[in-house]
């Protein structure tokens, strides 16, 4: 498990496993930020009890429900701090390493592979590939598995709670997620394009940089300068392209979503009307239907994301891939004659 998670983020093996730490903890904070909604669910099933039955009583007063509250503070507060350690943190150093193990690399590639590559390509383009991972790598994998993870243990729960209103809560995120794969294929083209295009405007200037003194010999700085708008112009449109796409696609995902709670606002008066169903379980998902969405929105977001960094991690791949150059590093000759 922990190989098909290196080979697939492109990470050591000690990445691999901080990366899974960094998933459970994260999973276990997506869980506790449920809390709220417990606190909701125990003090209304109080404060209602009289209302709902004229023979109960409060059981608890408020004194209770702040101590209550300030625990489950406290332990949201607590796993936050260790998610934080083992997301941000850890994916820091393993970004440090990979830089480290890059140049490393890079040391021992044989001349032919300096030829065949820009200049640009090397400090540019695959630095940013470096940033783009530790950036994706510390604000959205981890939360992608976390969230995916917390939705089916959530969604298991409250099936077993009514079946009938976790279907009418939860049937539009197949379809919700449905939309990002099948558009998967024409995100990857417009990320492809864009990543070109950003590359061939840091070959132009590494060009300009290299040949600054032949093109001001050769009068040739307005010739240069126009290319170079053109690339960046088409760069920037690449980007809009990919952004707005994507944007497009994902907030269209999260809009489906919003009929979830619709559904459940129906489903749920049919079953209170006919009395399969009391009102205070009508109202957990009713407040469930408020907060139970937000990880969803959080894993099309993050799923984006990935599609995004799929580019990078290829390359880094490509890269880990290459043969070094082979012989002996200790050389000691006989004598010093040519």
């Amino acid at each position: 498990m922990l190989e098909i998670i290196r080979q697939r983020f492109a990470l050591s093996v000690k990445g691999a496993r901080d990366f899974c730490k960094g998933v459970f903890f994260t999973t276990l904070l997506d869980i506790a930020l449920m809390l709220p909604a417990v606190f909701t669910f125990v003090f209304l099933e109080d404060y209602l009890r009289p209302v709902l039955n004229p023979s109960g009583s409060v059981m608890h007063g408020i004194v209770y429900y702040i101590i209550l509250a300030l625990i489950f503070m406290l332990v949201m507060y607590v796993i936050a701090l260790w998610q934080y350690q083992s997301t941000f943190t850890s994916v820091y150093e393993e970004s440090a390493n990979r830089r480290i193990s890059l140049a490393e690399k890079l040391r021992k590639l044989p001349l032919a592979f300096f030829g065949e590559k820009n200049l640009s390509d090397l400090t540019s383009t695959i630095m940013d590939d470096c940033t783009d991972l530790e950036h994706t790598f510390s604000h959205a994998v981890p939360q992608l598995f976390a969230s995916i993870i917390s939705i089916i243990l959530i969604a298991v729960g409250m099936f077993f709670f009514n079946w009938q209103l976790t279907l009418a809560l939860f049937w539009v995120v197949p379809f919700a997620f449905a939309i990002l794969l099948i558009t998967k294929k024409k995100m990857h083209k417009d990320f492809g394009d864009n990543y070109l295009d950003k590359r061939n405007v840091s070959e132009h200037i590494q060009e300009g940089l290299e040949a600054v003194q032949e093109i001001k010999s050769y009068n040739q700085e307005v010739d240069y300068l126009k290319k170079l708008d053109e690339k960046i112009k088409k760069y920037e449109k690449s980007q809009t392209t990919s952004e707005l796409m994507t944007g497009v696609l994902v907030n269209g995902s999260q809009s489906l979503l919003k009929l979830g709670l619709a559904s459940v606002i129906i489903v749920g008066a049919k079953l209170l009307a006919i009395g399969d169903i009391g009102l205070f379980t009508y109202l957990i998902f009713m407040v469930i239907g408020s907060r139970v969405y937000a990880p969803v929105s959080e894993v099309f977001n993050n799923l984006a994301a990935l599609f995004f960094l799929d580019i990078r991690i290829n390359r880094m791949n490509e890269m880990e891939a290459l043969p070094v150059q082979q012989g002996a590093t200790d050389f000691k000759p006989s004598n010093y004659s040519i």
